[in-house]
């Protein structure tokens, strides 16, 4: 965090561009500026973010007058892809989270459910649990779990009067296909989180191999799988569209890397 500055209401477009131009200003940085990182969910970001290039660009103090200035957060485009996964199967997801909280309600409940596991053979011996409903991630976790005991849903409801919100056989289709692509999110965020030194190289490593798998999952011969890969991509290919290049900038500059990455991992996804 380099500043904090008071900004005079309204908030517009004009006045934010202002205001990041005049601390460029103070900090002697206005030719040494090549990128900056917004939300991806912000229209006014792309407005102010639009002036400010264009006032540096007159100014020739930006590198390929600016095309290369905007970055769109990594973290941000992850959490966007996932809340539409999970809005897709948001009737499921609500039906798993109220069957375990009535499964955790007593224990006498949770040692019924046990044994019914037990007696099932289902193998897993990982206990059932509740999401934060706005971390996409213990969403994930918390339905991977529930889908290794979803005989176990339906027994329950078979055997228990008061619990009547076991998913279907079609919702637990929907809950495996947003499991299987909820998983490359967590992967590729995983990745980047576990990195000692996540330096600005690290990213396209990631985003390459997500656009490839998304653009594989539009043609899944399943269509609830190719529907959610079909939503999933229409999002990424956007942020892929408009931050590729900049991230292949920064893996080229990898003395590991230079160019061959980036032929290979385009030869993959446009099979060029």
């Amino acid at each position: 965090m380099l500043n904090f500055m008071m900004v005079s209401s309204p908030h517009s477009e004009n006045a934010l561009s202002e205001a990041i131009s005049m601390s460029l200003s103070d900090w002697n940085m206005k030719d040494k500026l090549f990128t900056i990182t917004l939300d991806n969910e912000c229209s006014s970001h792309d407005i102010y973010s639009a002036n400010l290039r264009d006032h540096l660009s007159n100014k020739n103090n930006l590198m390929l007058k600016g095309q290369l200035f905007v970055v769109r957060c990594y973290a941000h485009i992850l959490n966007a892809v996932a809340q539409d996964v999970i809005a897709s199967i948001h009737g499921v997801i609500y039906n798993i989270r109220e069957s375990i909280k009535f499964i955790k309600a007593s224990p006498i409940r949770e040692e019924k459910f046990a044994e019914i596991a037990l007696q099932l053979e289902i193998p897993s011996t990982k206990t059932l649990c509740l999401d934060v409903t706005t971390q996409w991630n213990t969403t994930y976790l918390m339905l991977l779990i529930a889908l290794d005991y979803k005989q176990a849903f339906t027994t329950l409801e078979t055997c228990d009067d008061n619990y009547n919100e076991a998913p279907s056989a079609d919702d637990w289709k929907k809950v495996e296909a947003a499991c299987n692509y909820l998983k490359l999110l967590y992967d590729s965020a995983h990745s980047i989180m576990a990195a000692a030194n996540p330096t600005s190289n690290i990213f396209f490593h990631e985003a390459w191999k997500l656009q490839l798998e998304l653009a594989n999952a539009t043609g899944h011969e399943d269509p609830i799988f190719s529907s959610i890969g079909k939503d999933m991509h229409e999002r990424f290919d956007k942020y892929w569209k408009d931050c590729s290049l900049v991230l292949a900038v920064a893996v080229v500059m990898d003395p590991r890397f230079k160019m061959k990455l980036v032929e290979f991992s385009y030869s993959k996804i446009y099979g060029v």
